[in-house]
């Protein structure tokens, strides 16, 4: 079952009495611990230590920033090349979907209200229903998974796994309500007649952050969401995507990938700086990318439609689309004016993931900057153990 490959990367693991990676992880995942069991061929409880951190480790494993957390701190990197702790999480977390079900306890606690369906809404989901909980995710599109299905190339995560993750989490009897968007087609007051004794709200950031220049708001000016999201309904030939993170790579690499002539990523910064994964980067680039750094366009020149971009040394950059990928902001709109937000414009929380409002609390990257999965996880859990210290107190809605 495990390959002669995998052996070889699982014997490269000092098993550090204070391990670095899992001090890298976001999530603090026991990594030489687990490694430890796969190695003893116990693969169900390998697989269940890490769902003691997180049920998304097929996600993680493909997607986050290996480079930069737990492979970036492993200590092997002193003098050789670090254990390739993806590629172990990615075998033992496909494994365990396939292989491994829980037990879970009856439902006979409160009724929980989870609003989207990414990774952070559906963590929530599942940690309430590990408790007993009835819960019920409410999402805005007909099929689950947010930007991971919708954000995320299938190159780097084919829909199949998504699939397979959310139906492993849904399996235990979680409720699903597609095609309803919070705001809209109902509300916080709407809920709590339906008795939903608490609310989390993990329906992510839809407004693209925008540079403040002229002819920003010209056609063919993206978000990168909005890009990935519609991008076979989008005609472009020459395109620039601003930003230097895994998202403006995934914009970027895609761009080329469904016929653009020509793809151009301005960063503000240096290479070294950018925030992508070192492998995208060197895989945009032998696509044919091209890159710009230290600089930013100053502005963008057309009639009603983009043709070119004017970068702050004054080059001129022929295109009929650009992308922008420097973050994004909760539609404050859709969320309701009466929670209270942060100084940086996400959603202000305590502790417990609670928001200003009683019962209501919220995750992901509606309340952090650094929009990965695993913080939406992280986040997701506090906010699940707030429920439910909450509900052992007050609840909204009535008894």
């Amino acid at each position: 079952m495990i390959s002669e490959a995998l052996k070889e990367k699982l014997n490269s693991c000092f098993g550090c009495a204070n391990p670095r990676c899992s001090a890298g992880c976001p999530l603090n995942m026991e990594i030489p611990q687990i490694i430890k069991l796969i190695k003893a061929n116990d693969l169900e409880l390998a697989y269940k230590k890490i769902l003691e951190k997180s049920y998304f480790e097929s996600v993680c494993s493909r997607v986050c920033y290996h480079d930069k957390q737990c492979e970036g701190s492993c200590v092997r990197n002193v003098t050789s090349t670090p254990v390739n702790i993806s590629q172990i999480e990615k075998f033992i977390s496909d494994w365990g979907i396939e292989n491994v079900k829980e037990e879970m306890p009856d439902i006979t606690l409160s009724k929980i209200a989870v609003v989207g369906s990414g990774p952070s809404g559906l963590t929530c989901a599942i940690e309430l229903r590990k408790k007993g909980y009835d819960v019920t995710v409410f999402e805005r599109e007909e099929k689950l998974g947010g930007i991971l299905r919708f954000g995320i190339p299938e190159y780097r995560l084919p829909n199949e796994i998504v699939d397979k993750v959310i139906n492993n989490i849904l399996q235990y009897g979680i409720k699903v309500e597609t095609g309803k968007t919070y705001g809209i087609d109902f509300n916080l007051k709407d809920l709590q007649n339906q008795n939903f004794k608490a609310v989390f709200l993990g329906i992510g950031n839809d407004v693209p952050k925008m540079l403040q220049i002229p002819g920003i708001d010209k056609s063919g000016v993206y978000g990168a969401n909005e890009f990935l999201k519609n991008i076979d309904e989008i005609e472009f030939k020459k395109v620039i995507v601003v930003g230097g993170g895994n998202v403006a790579m995934d914009a970027a690499r895609m761009a080329k990938l469904k016929g653009a002539e020509e793809v151009t990523v301005i960063y503000r910064r240096t290479r070294d700086l950018m925030k992508a994964n070192k492998n995208e980067i060197e895989c945009a680039e032998n696509e044919g990318i091209k890159f710009k750094f230290e600089n930013l366009p100053s502005e963008i020149v057309g009639n009603e439609r983009v043709q070119e971009v004017i970068c702050s040394d004054n080059e001129k950059i022929e295109a009929d689309t650009i992308i922008m990928a420097i973050g994004s902001l909760p539609n404050y709109k859709q969320i309701g004016a009466e929670i209270k937000l942060s100084d940086d414009e996400l959603i202000n929380v305590n502790e417990d993931g609670e928001t200003n409002i009683e019962g209501v609390f919220a995750g992901g990257d509606l309340v952090q900057s650094r929009a990965t999965v695993c913080l939406a996880v992280k986040t997701a859990k506090i906010a699940a153990e707030g429920i439910h210290k909450k509900l052992n107190n007050t609840n909204i809605g009535g008894n």
